[in-house]
């Protein structure tokens, strides 16, 4: 099939704003996966350290 030059530039921009989206799509994911990440680790922090002071107090 052959495609005018207008069909092809029409068909190149579509296809670059689907990659664009795609690729900033997956850059807020991988944020919003790197902040729960950060939240669970904080989270086990702070729980150990609970743990911890809880065994100091019932040890004194």
């Amino acid at each position: 099939m052959i495609r005018s030059h207008s069909q092809e530039e029409t068909i190149i921009k579509k296809w670059s704003w689907i990659i664009l989206i795609a690729a900033i799509l997956m850059g807020a994911f991988f944020l919003f996966f790197q902040h729960l990440q950060e939240e669970k680790k904080a989270a086990e922090e702070q729980a150990v350290k609970n743990a911890v002071e809880d065994y100091l107090f019932k040890e004194r």
